[in-house]
């Protein structure tokens, strides 16, 4: 399997047709390369790189977990979900229970243990701004940035554990999961910016996953002859995304 592992971290490989084909078999995938051999070789090389950014086996998986839980149209094999309950609600808290975690928190700030983690990869379609969400202004008097916001609450953090335990300020990584549409831009924007006060080196940028959008059988859609509908692989890739970023050593 030495192709499979190829080409999901490479987009600079060179990899036979038959190699392509044994990968995507595996994965009942095979009808990607339907018309490969009536594209052209600049075609041809496009559609190698939509599929080296793919996760095959992940994709395998998701599909199998969406089908039983018949999420693609097919009744569910594992029967009626109910919302997990163990949850408590902050507003409903005791004042000495959210003292308690208040302070435990303070105290992990204080250690160095604590990181902040923003999901950077929205677009502000809705808002009807064409540029990744965190940049927009909102429209307060200071003309602050969402990304400005954010930072801000996490300087306000670290102030809050230095006065109340004492010593420096304390060390908070920022950890910021782009896509592959954002990366550039939001990257740019905390450069030009000064990281908003941060120091470069605890703000670190990450890329989130892609996944193929999929037909009710599970299939991965073709955007085009040489080309896959890919889109970013949600908030739960963040982890795998994590992994591939070799930032779990970091944490």
């Amino acid at each position: 399997m030495a192709a499979a592992s190829n080409l999901s971290t490479s987009r600079n490989y060179t990899v036979t047709v038959q190699e392509l084909k044994t990968l995507l078999t595996e994965v009942g995938q095979e009808h990607v390369l339907q018309f490969f051999d009536s594209l052209s070789p600049q075609e041809q090389s496009e559609l190698k790189q939509d599929i080296a950014k793919v996760d095959w086996k992940s994709l395998q998986q998701v599909v199998c977990r969406q089908i039983m839980t018949g999420c693609l149209g097919r009744p569910s094999v594992l029967g009626t979900l109910e919302p997990f309950q163990g949850i408590e609600n902050v507003a409903e808290m005791i004042p000495e229970t959210k003292t308690r975690y208040q302070d435990a928190g303070l105290r992990l700030v204080h250690e160095g243990k604590a990181g902040v983690l923003i999901f950077a990869g929205g677009q502000g379609t809705r808002l009807r701004f064409p540029h990744p969400k965190g940049l927009f202004d909102i429209g307060m008097p200071s003309h602050k940035s969402i990304f400005e916001y954010q930072v801000e609450r996490v300087h306000k953090v670290q102030l809050e554990a230095c006065r109340r335990y004492g010593g420096h300020l304390p060390r908070v990584l920022l950890l910021v999961m782009t896509n592959e549409e954002s990366d550039r831009e939001v990257k740019q924007f905390f450069e030009d910016n000064g990281h908003f006060g941060m120091e470069p080196e605890d703000v670190i940028f990450f890329p989130q996953g892609l996944l193929p959008a999929v037909s009710p059988s599970g299939q991965a859609i073709l955007k085009t002859k040489s080309s896959l509908a890919l889109s970013p692989n949600g908030n739960g890739g963040v982890f795998s995304a994590l992994l591939k970023a070799n930032l779990m050593t970091v944490l």
